[in-house]
């Protein structure tokens, strides 16, 4: 299928503090090709009580939900993080490497694949899987920046399917 005019990229970030849990939601006219995703994220560090009176260990998890909020894409980070008062940095693109540790103490880079094509009303989520499963409140301290690259193309009727 061809697209009649060129995907043009552009950049969403999401720097609101407090929240573990971010999303991107497709609009009806569009389609989004996910190229990549920048994940700063601080755990709390003045003794919160999140987890069920522990820091525990974190895993960021990015999914790609459907209109009706199913999950039909998944990947977590390759390592947990661990630990109150810690920033640690994640990167999620076509052709990283799959680090199952952290580089340079802070770092890790997890590959995804170079087709996730997400049609309208389509969701991209990133978020602390231990915060979400736990079900505690995330207004105390573990804040999450979420910076995310795609191209945006126009939505057509016959338009690409998310990529597997």
């Amino acid at each position: 299928m061809s697209i009649e005019r060129p995907w043009r990229t552009a950049l969403f970030s999401d720097e609101s503090t407090g929240d573990p849990d971010k999303d991107l939601r497709v609009p009806v006219d569009r389609y989004y090709h996910f190229y990549s995703c920048r994940i700063e994220y601080t755990t709390a560090s003045t003794g919160s009580t999140t987890l069920s009176g522990s820091s525990g260990s974190r895993q960021i998890v990015l999914q790609i939900l459907d209109g009706d909020s199913d999950v039909v894409w998944e990947a977590r980070a390759g390592a947990t993080q661990g630990g109150e008062g810690v920033t640690r940095y994640y990167h999620f693109a076509p052709g990283d490497a799959d680090l199952t540790a952290f580089r340079d103490t802070d770092w890790l880079s997890n590959p995804i694949p170079p087709s996730l094509i997400l049609p309208p009303t389509f969701t991209f989520r990133a978020f602390d899987q231990a915060v979400s499963t736990a079900g505690t409140s995330t207004s105390v301290a573990n804040d999450m920046q979420m910076h995310t690259v795609v191209g945006i193309a126009p939505g057509q009727a016959a338009g690409p399917s998310t990529g597997q």
